[in-house]
Formats: structure tokens, C-alpha cells, sequence
């Protein structure tokens, strides 16, 4: 058996398979990158699903053969030293790890060569060509990022707050957003300043669905956004092909929670912007998958087409399993 983490910001998820594929055990948990809430509970939350996980499977620690990790936060040399004091404490007989979006760049492409541009939580991007692995970004936005939710957010207050005060265009966001929230603009800038008496739904996803919602109806700033969006990641896309070789068409896997819940319109501006050459692919799988699936290799274990759908199909029932469990409780 081997062992699939998937550490992120938001939420860490980890899948236990055997060698045909088959998966015994789905967990889901709260974040863990260490640079938002410290080493120790970073280690704390892991350990937490390992353990649960074999747990669910009723097994021990040692029938585990091999763990790979994706790893949130994983950027510089001294952040690798931390994340292997992690992992290293769970106690797993084999392990390794690398930064998350490596995981997500294997989970779109499953074998093949590929770009991956991610815009969830944050942002970073991975590109592999059948011969050598790449890395762009994935820091924050002092330095450089314009993609991530948190910054689809930020350009969406801005305008919505730009307008109401006259500085900017007008646009429908700012009657969504704050329908949506329950309360003007004013009192929800409450949360950007940490008053903790803001109760409504979580501020990111209002941003984010009235940025879709507004450019569906031609608003535009919604639509300026949408275009920002998508000359970042035409951007991104090509600046690999000035360092890489690539058979075409070449697969880009846009990960992340912004992209799986955009309007056609965006993804159809990023395809159109990028022209031949390009297959544009919003992955069904999570990106815990390819850290399975780089675990397998690990170990040498053969990934036929029969291997890997059976992971991907049986993974999608476990956790539909696990999520419906936790909606009873």
C-alpha cells in the first residue's frame, strides 16, 4: 500500500491504494501549510489524517510502503528542512515531498506532458515535457503573484468599493456582493480588518460567484477582470515554452478553486488568447491523486490505463462516502 497527501492552505486530504489502484481509505482535514499556523500544528493536523486513515483501513503504520507528500509552502531550502521535520515524525517507513503544485501538474496531466497555471488559495505553476520538471512563481503578491483567490478577491472589493465612492466604473458586482453578504460594503470591510462579529458566508466565495455572476451580464469591470485573469495565465503558459520544448498540442491544467467554478467565458478567453497548439483542461481529479500516483512510481508499481482509472473512479466514491458522512455531523 502507499500512501497520497495533499497538504494545502485551506484543507489536506491523503488516500491509501494498493497496487491494482484500489483505494482503502479517503481523509479529509483542515489545512496544513506550517507557514500559516506553525510547525508544530502543522504536524499535529497531519499526523492526525495518517493516523485516522490507517486507522479506517485497520492497518499499521508499517504495511504502509510509501508516502508522498505535496506540500503547501514548499518554496525555498529552509522550507523543505521544516516540512521533512514534519513528515519525518509521522513515523512512515518511506517518504517524500515537494511542493503542491506538482501534485496538482500530475493529477491534470495523469501521464502526459503538461503547463499547470493553479488559482486557488494562492497561485503557483509547474511545467513538465517529458524530459525535465519547471517551476514559476507560487510566492506572494509583493512579490509578483496576480493570480489566487485572495487576489480575484482583492480586484473584485476594489472595484466594487471604487464604485460606490465614484472613483471607478459602476458595476453590479457591488449590489451582489452585497445581497449575497447581507450587509453594505462598509460594514463587510469589517472582515478585512478582523472584527470578528462578521457572521455572514465565507467573504471569498461572495467575491468570486459575483465576479462570474457580473460578467455573464456583460458588467464591465467583471469582464476587465476576467481579462486581467486570463493574460496572467496566457502569460505564465508561454513564458515556459521560452525555457521548455513541447510536443503539441500542449495540455494546460488550470488547478484550483477559481477555475473550477468560472464562467466558460473566462476559460474561452484564456483558449482563444493561447491559439493553436493548446489543449486548455480544468482536471476532474484532485490534485491528492497525483500525489498517489507519484507514490506508485516510487515503488515501481506498472500504472496501466486499467491502474489509474480504477484509482480515479474508486477515489471518487470514497469520497463521496467520507463528505456525505461529514454533512450528517
Amino acid at each position: 500500500m502507499i500512501l497520497g497527501i495533499d497538504v494545502g492552505g485551506t484543507k489536506t486530504e491523503a488516500v491509501l491504494v494498493n497496487r491494482n489502484g484500489e483505494v482503502l481509505s479517503f481523509e479529509r482535514g483542515k489545512g496544513a501549510n506550517y507557514q500559516t499556523i506553525g510547525e508544530q500544528e502543522a504536524f499535529e493536523r497531519i499526523n492526525g489524517i495518517v493516523v485516522s486513515i490507517a486507522k479506517n483501513a485497520n492497518i499499521g503504520l508499517a504495511q504502509i510502503e510509501d508516502c508522498f507528500v505535496g506540500a503547501a509552502g514548499a518554496d525555498f531550502d529552509y522550507d523543505y528542512e521544516i516540512i521533512d521535520r514534519i513528515i519525518k515524525r509521522l513515523g512512515l517507513n518511506k517518504y517524500g515531498f515537494d511542493n503542491d503544485g506538482l501534485i496538482a501538474l500530475r493529477s491534470g496531466t495523469l501521464k502526459d506532458p503538461g503547463i499547470l497555471v493553479t488559482c486557488g488559495t494562492g497561485s503557483i505553476n509547474y511545467a513538465y515535457n517529458g524530459r525535465e520538471i519547471s517551476r514559476k512563481g507560487g510566492f506572494s503578491q509583493f512579490f509578483g503573484e496576480k493570480l489566487g483567490a485572495w487576489y480575484v478577491s482583492k480586484l473584485v472589493a476594489s472595484a466594487a468599493t471604487r464604485s460606490m465612492d465614484g472613483r471607478g466604473y459602476a458595476t453590479l458586482m457591488k449590489e451582489m456582493i452585497e445581497e449575497k453578504a447581507g450587509m453594505s460594503i462598509p460594514l463587510l470591510m469589517n472582515f478585512e480588518y478582523h472584527d470578528n462579529s462578521y457572521r455572514g458566508p465565507e467573504p471569498v466565495r461572495i467575491l468570486v460567484s459575483s465576479l462570474f455572476e457580473a460578467a455573464n451580464r456583460n458588467d464591465l469591470m467583471a469582464v476587465k477582470i476576467l481579462v486581467e485573469i486570463a493574460e496572467e495565465v496566457i502569460g505564465i503558459a508561454k513564458s515556459f515554452l521560452i525555457d521548455m520544448e513541447f510536443e503539441k498540442p500542449i495540455k494546460l491544467i488550470l488547478e484550483g478553486t477559481v477555475f473550477k467554478v468560472a464562467d466558460k467565458m473566462l476559460i474561452e478567453m484564456i483558449s482563444n488568447g493561447l491559439g493553436n497548439g493548446f489543449e486548455v483542461i480544468i482536471p476532474l481529479q484532485d490534485p491528492v491523486i497525483g500525489a498517489a500516483l507519484i507514490s506508485m512510481e516510487r515503488e515501481g508499481w506498472n500504472l496501466t490505463d486499467e491502474v489509474v482509472n480504477t484509482l480515479i473512479s474508486q477515489y471518487k466514491v470514497k469520497k463521496d462516502e467520507f463528505m456525505r458522512k461529514e454533512s450528517l455531523t
